[in-house]
Order: structure tokens, then sequence, then C-alpha cells
């Protein structure tokens, strides 16, 4: 922006190289420069002016921030002119410009009168931008570097609320706070697949991990390691707390239903085999009763076959005969 008239005037005191009349003329005349957003790399216009004095031409020399120098003729009635500035490097910067003679001959020209100041700011370009910030992130483990993108702005997350502010380089005050927020949050000592008990009430062994806890008491939520990072970005203080993760617990109780299925299954087996060998125990007793029975009404038939042929038997001289009757 343009120096003020107090900070104009103290300037060319200090530099003590033209009259008086000239230092009150430049300090109490602003510089015709527009407001201009200066990036890293892009050509910016300067509209440079002086007092007008007089109707005859004068020369001044040009000194931007880069160190080079540029002379301009202007002429009356508005004695200004532009000239393009590319920024090198940004930051705060000053252009500077004062009257010079210029030597033509004849056609020589005088100084304009007064010196003047337009103060500037120029903006890093994107790729400065994303160099800056892969240079501050690069010495960050993978989670921590993470966390800083959501908290600065950078990465925004799905779902997630917006940054408290988005941070324009790693310089911004924001971006120490958010820093000390994802250091701490990385360094939580968090275990995982710990020995522990079902619940207070039942002693049964599973494994748990610790969780993320945002809050306390009943308004205590649990959070996932992709929440508990946006949360921790944004400034929140997490807790761990040891707990079955939600995995283990549903192929726990998966588990657990499978083998009381197997076991009712196993059970059931168990009645029909017994039904089935005591159903087959009764067909073989039955089937050794129905044969036992045929024997003996085999037995029973052949005895009686035996005492009939006997009784039909004839002697007739000492050998005998089955007569059929």
């Amino acid at each position: 922006m343009t120096t003020t008239r107090a900070e104009a005037i103290r300037r060319r005191l200090l530099g003590g190289r033209l009259s008086a009349v000239c230092l009150v003329l430049g300090a109490l005349l602003p510089s015709l420069a527009p407001a201009a957003d200066f990036v890293v790399g892009r050509q910016t216009p300067v509209r440079i002016s002086v007092a007008a004095d007089g109707n005859q031409a004068c020369n001044v020399e040009i000194q931007l921030p880069d160190g080079s120098r540029i002379e301009r003729e202007l002429s009356p009635p508005h004695f200004e002119t532009t000239v393009g500035y590319t920024p090198r490097t940004d930051g705060p910067q000053t252009i500077v410009w004062e009257g010079r003679f210029r030597f033509y001959g004849s056609l020589s020209v005088s100084g304009c009168s007064g010196r003047y100041f337009h103060d500037i700011k120029v903006q890093p370009n994107n790729a400065l931008v994303r160099e800056r910030w892969d240079n501050y992130l690069a010495g960050m483990p993978q989670r921590q570097r993470e966390c800083v993108e959501y908290g600065t702005g950078r990465v925004l997350a799905a779902g997630a609320p917006a940054p408290r502010a988005r941070a324009s380089s790693p310089d911004d005050t924001i971006v120490k706070t958010v820093v000390a927020s994802c250091e701490r949050f990385v360094s939580l000592p968090r275990r995982v697949d710990v020995p522990c008990p079902v619940s207070r009430g039942d002693a049964r062994e599973t494994r748990c991990e610790d969780q993320y806890v945002l809050g306390s008491g009943r308004k205590a939520r649990v959070l996932d390691p992709d929440a508990a990072l946006v949360a921790a970005a944004n400034g929140a203080k997490l807790m761990l707390a040891l707990r079955e993760p939600e995995t283990v617990r549903t192929a726990r109780l998966e588990a657990e239903k499978a083998a009381q299925e197997k076991a009712v299954a196993d059970e059931a087996a168990r009645l029909a085999a017994e039904e089935q060998a005591r159903v087959q125990a009764e067909e073989d007793a039955r089937k050794k009763a129905d044969a036992e029975a045929d024997a003996a009404r085999k037995a029973q038939d052949a005895r009686k076959a035996e005492i009939a042929r006997i009784q039909r038997m004839r002697c007739i001289g000492g050998r005998c005969f089955d007569l059929g009757f």
C-alpha cells in the first residue's frame, strides 16, 4: 500500500538527498500505483506518478525490489506511467522512484521533484506454496501429516466439519496449534490385540484394543481411527479406553452362535442315532423271534412227520416198509 504522509516525510528526511520543499511535496501527494495482487512469477502493472510541476516533462528512476532500475520520462499534465513488475520472491517489498536528470544533449530532461515509495505484499504462487508445504510436511510420520493437512484445510475430510482456519503457508500462526494437537494425537500409547474379559460380569477372554474416546461420562463417544484423526486436527482432546473392537465382538458372537448351533446339531444327531439304534434293535429282536418261532414250528412239523411215518411203517420178516397209509 502507499505510505502515509508521516512515514513518507520521515523517510525523505532520513534520505537527505532532496530539498525540504521537494520532500514535503512528495509526502503530501500519494503515488498513483493501483491496488493489485502481486504473485511470485506473475507480472503486475504498477502505475507511477509524481506531483505535477509545471508544463515540462521530467525524468524519474524507478527502483524495483529485485534491484533492477528503470528510467521513465513523465509528461504533463498527469506525470504518470506504468511499469510491469514480476516478483521473484514473496513477502513485503517496496518500489521506490525519484527524480533523476537524464542527459540527451540538447534534449536532456531534468529530474522530477520528490521521492516516492509504494509498499506491496507479494503472495507466493501455487507451485511455491506446494513446495513449502511439501518441505514442511516431509519429515512428519504419515498419520501426523494427514492430521496437519486436515487441520490446516489443505485436505478436506468427507463428512467432517470444516477446519477452524485455513492456513495459506506453514508460517501461519494456526499451524503451530494444529501441529501440537496432531503430535499429541499420534503420540497416544495405543495398544492392540490385548487379552481382556468380555465384560465385568463375564470372565471369558476376548481380545481388546485401545479405542479413541471423545468426551466423558454419558456424553463419551467412541471414534474410529480416521474420525479421531479429524477430531484431533480440529483441536479435540482425545483419550484411550481398552475395549473389544466391533469386528472382534462380531467375530466372537458369530463363533459363539456357530458353537451353539453345532452343539444343538450334535445333540439332535445323538438323539437320532439313539432312536435309530433302538428301532434297529427292536427290528433285530423281532426278526430273531420270528426266526426262532419259524425254526420251532419247522422242528415240530418234522417231529410230527416222523411220528406219522413211524405209524405208517409195516414190518414183514424183519423188514419194515412205509406203506403210506
